[in-house]
């Protein structure tokens, strides 16, 4: 979901990886279950939610 707001927001990134295959990036960020969204490094959303929570979380990343 997080690629898809990427993709029609260019004030949205995206990065997407396979934490199998990248062992050190997956404890970097404590990877418990996928997909897990990191917003601005400061706060996480593991697993699969609806895109307003999603969106909730976005907004609380950025102060809104």
């Amino acid at each position: 979901m997080a690629y898809q707001m990427a993709m029609e927001n260019d004030k949205i990134k995206a990065d997407v990886f396979e934490a199998s295959e990248f062992p050190d990036i997956s404890m970097r960020y404590s990877v418990m279950a996928v997909p897990k969204t990191v917003i601005n490094e400061r706060t996480s959303v593991e697993g699969a939610v609806p895109e307003t929570s999603l969106l909730e979380e976005i907004r609380h990343a950025v102060g809104m």
